[in-house]
């Protein structure tokens, strides 16, 4: 698509959240805005990533926010911070704001995707896991309860013709759904 990535490692609190990020950034080429584990909130990495990403003329910015129990007050308030922050940075942002969820959870990936839809505007919801013997029921659930679906359901419709052996056809999924949906998947 020719679009430029960058990634923001806005995950301050988990261990080895950044570093994972970091690898997965350097094998997929794409440039990363860091800072030290529990040193920068979360807001302020979301800041000056798209800070960042609007000097470089970046097309695409993904930030991960991952660590947030839904069950925890502190941390689903942090997030909603990072979706204001991300718009006093640029206006308009975030543009799109997925969840990722584990399909092995079941049921308690449906209440994580209840919680941060009612924090967060969410577009879509991201099933991990699937080469296990999970399969994602739970999407079915999020339709039910009118969660997050716009793309995943385009998603789940295309589960099984897409190949995400490769973090760089993740990436490549992932692009082309900000840019226009999955219809050029």
């Amino acid at each position: 698509m020719g679009k430029s990535v960058l990634l923001v490692a806005a995950d301050t609190y988990r261990a080895a959240a950044i570093d994972q990020l970091v690898v997965w950034a350097k094998r997929v080429d794409v440039p990363i805005i860091t800072s030290q584990q529990d040193s920068d909130p979360p807001g302020a990495v979301t800041y000056d990533g798209i800070k960042a990403a609007i000097a470089r003329n970046i097309d695409v910015v993904l930030i991960d926010t991952a660590g947030r129990l839904h069950t925890r007050f502190n941390l689903m308030e942090e997030i909603k911070k990072v979706h204001r922050v991300a718009g006093k940075a640029l206006e308009g942002a975030p543009h799109y704001s997925w969840i990722v969820l584990d399909s092995t959870t079941g049921q308690n990936g449906l209440h994580q995707a209840e919680a941060f839809s009612k924090a967060v505007q969410l577009n879509g919801a991201i099933l991990a896991k699937l080469d296990t013997s999970a399969k994602g029921g739970m999407v079915l659930g999020l339709e039910s309860k009118s969660v997050c679906l716009s793309s995943t359901l385009d998603l789940a419709k295309r589960l099984k013709t897409w190949n995400f052996s490769t973090a760089q056809t993740l990436l490549k999924a992932s692009s082309q759904m900000l840019m226009g949906g999955l219809n050029n998947v």
